[in-house]
């Protein structure tokens, strides 16, 4: 075969030995600087959420109301809301709110010793700082892993139920149960 003048040999190893350099190219080292803007949260939006839901109230109370130093029936204090979570079944939603009770010694502060105080035991949700239930988040991880359903065809479907779940929480719920 002829060489032709005008074309390359691929087999010329002089041809290839350095690497070409085009005018957009530099010898120094980029970086790249990432952004990242947080949304501010709104005031009250999980309470309007909630608001919409029917209510079903959960009053834990301790298994024995008697004084562990004198023995004597302790009264109730008072009762506080802890939390509120959601909570999904089947093409239903609830609010459940839980509240605990706290008990005091009616003799022991007759008394006047030391007063002892008793609470109930509370149920702990999955994730801190939010009102779903495990029930929920398990529907949200099974409709997105097992269904194929998309954040924002998961968002639409809690709107529909009257409780709206932006996509972003849906997936940061994700992100932190599998961690």
């Amino acid at each position: 075969m002829k060489n032709d003048p005008n074309q390359g040999n691929l087999f010329n190893d002089c041809l290839f030995s350095e690497p070409e350099q085009t005018g957009d190219q530099s010898d120094e080292d980029e970086f790249i600087v990432a952004l990242v803007v947080r949304r501010k949260k709104r005031k009250g939006f999980k309470d309007q959420q909630l608001a919409s839901l029917p209510t079903v109230d959960h009053i834990n109370e301790i298994e024995s109301c008697t004084c562990p130093i004198c023995k004597e029936a302790m009264k109730e204090v008072s009762t506080q809301l802890i939390r509120q979570e959601v909570k999904f079944i089947p093409a239903k939603v609830e609010n459940h709110r839980h509240f605990q009770k706290t008990y005091a010694c009616a003799n022991c502060e007759k008394s006047g010793t030391r007063t002892p105080f008793s609470k109930s035991e509370i149920p702990r949700l999955p994730l801190n700082n939010t009102a779903a239930s495990a029930a929920l988040i398990a529907e949200t991880m099974y409709q997105k892993f097992e269904q194929k359903v998309p954040a924002y065809r998961q968002e639409a479907y809690w709107d529909l139920l009257n409780y709206p779940i932006p996509r972003h929480t849906i997936t940061n719920w994700h992100i932190k149960m599998s961690q």
